[in-house]
């Protein structure tokens, strides 16, 4: 569970390394500004093709798509931010150790999901947008 732990933690730190590598390769004169609306967001996602590239597993997956929105936000001078999650799922359940002939309570990793997408505010309102098709959710107020 450990391993699974550090992994995920690893993958974050990768992803807003890079998130960072990109903002400093801004020019420092070009000042990179929020959308000012929801509608401003949705007409430069429409205008932005990234939902339009084929999806590649382990060559052009989700922290592509999410690193290409980031950059093309920028070019357009706008502030966008890749991020990452990841969600395990595990169960309880009763293991059996044969070099020690003995029965225990464990846990059974079922399934490991990591995830990038990106994530923008707009009047203090976090939003995520899911940089493969474009849908954008509110994810919360600014506190």
């Amino acid at each position: 569970m450990n391993k699974i732990i550090s992994i995920l933690a690893l993958g974050i730190l990768a992803l807003s390394i890079m998130n960072i590598v990109q903002y400093l390769s801004v020019s420092e004169a070009e000042e990179l500004k929020e959308f000012n609306s929801i509608s401003e967001l949705e007409i430069w996602l429409l205008t932005n093709d990234i939902n339009n590239n084929t999806y590649i597993k382990d060559m052009y997956d989700c922290d592509d798509f999410a690193i290409n929105l980031v950059n093309d936000a920028i070019k357009d001078s706008y502030l966008i931010y890749s991020m990452g999650s990841g969600t395990v799922w595990y169960k309880d359940t009763i293991m059996y150790d044969s070099d020690s002939d003995t029965v225990y309570w464990g846990i059974e990793l079922i399934e490991f999901y990591n995830h990038a997408y990106c994530i923008t505010r707009i009047n203090d309102i976090w939003y995520m947008i899911e940089p493969q098709t474009d849908e954008i959710t509110k994810i919360g107020i600014e506190l």
